[in-house]
């Protein structure tokens, strides 16, 4: 079944990665990016896209983004680098970009229109998961992705909170993620006991669940 799906961060990683994969698919993929000419994709395979310019942080791009979709995939987030992790730098975008999403989605709901589903691609030991880790994850997660999981854990709180209305969630909570292949064979767990996941099978993941009721309202882990 084709559906109507609108991706926000298809420029690269998860988002990339499952833009690509949907397109193969077959569903009606619409993108939201800032700058269109960086998005990596084939001449071929942008012509069968809608491809929107604009910000994620932008209601009103993002509105017009969600017009008539059955789903909606964020994979927004920022690069890690050393001089946020030495300057201990505020990270503020996944909260406020789904939080402009959720804005959007609450607009169709008032409407009294269908709601997307929304998919959210966050990370393993988001919160009071941090605690579930792998010991010889502890450092890494704990220093180098300090800021960037702080503002996980509030854009999660965002879509959690948003439950009395928007209905369909799944927050995607994938381990370390890697440019590995797609292949389709890896683990989908409720706690983080995991190492690693590449980004074309955390695309796979979310194709598979579309539509399925499985995951919905929940957080799986994807590792291998």
């Amino acid at each position: 079944m084709s559906l109507k799906v609108a991706v926000i961060g298809a420029t690269r990683g998860c988002g990339y990665n499952f833009t690509s994969q949907a397109i193969e698919a077959g569903h009606q993929v619409s993108v939201l990016v800032r700058d269109p000419a960086r998005l990596q994709l084939s001449d071929q395979d942008k012509a069968k896209i809608i491809i929107h310019k604009g910000d994620v942080c932008n209601y009103e791009d993002v509105r017009k983004l969600l017009k008539d979709q059955d789903v909606v995939v964020s994979s927004i987030g920022i690069r890690v680098d050393m001089k946020m992790i030495r300057d201990g730098t505020d990270v503020t975008i996944c909260k406020d970009g789904t939080i402009s999403i959720l804005e959007a989605l609450k607009s169709i709901y008032d409407d009294g229109l269908p709601v997307p589903r929304l998919i959210v691609v966050s990370s393993m030991g988001i919160g009071e998961h941090a605690k579930e880790l792998p010991y010889l994850l502890w450092p890494f997660y704990h220093i180098v992705l300090h800021k960037p999981h702080i503002d996980k854990d509030r854009m999660e709180k965002a879509v959690i909170e948003a439950s009395d209305w928007l209905k369909q969630w799944i927050l995607v909570r994938p381990a370390l993620l890697t440019d590995g292949k797609h292949t389709g064979n890896y683990r989908v767990i409720e706690t983080a006991n995991g190492y690693t996941i590449s980004r074309a099978d955390v695309a796979d993941f979310i194709i598979k669940n579309l539509t399925s009721k499985e995951w919905v309202q929940k957080g799986p882990v994807l590792a291998y």
